[in-house]
């Protein structure tokens, strides 16, 4: 019985029809970018920096 519940749990989570994949990742969402991570020197620790592209358009009047 365990093996099978095992089993069960297993089938749930991996492979592309899994609860991951299926609900948690690869949503289509509006305003988002994707970029490459470079470190900058300039930049203090708790800082990232965003292109100015990227922030024109993600940025909005409140």
């Amino acid at each position: 019985l365990k093996n099978k519940q095992t089993g069960a749990i297993c089938e749930l989570l991996d492979k592309k029809e899994g609860i991951m994949r299926k609900n948690m990742m690869g949503k289509r969402v509006d305003k988002s970018c994707r970029s490459v991570i470079s470190p900058d020197p300039y930049l203090a620790v708790n800082e990232i920096g965003i292109p100015p592209c990227f922030a024109d358009e993600l940025t909005y009047a409140e």
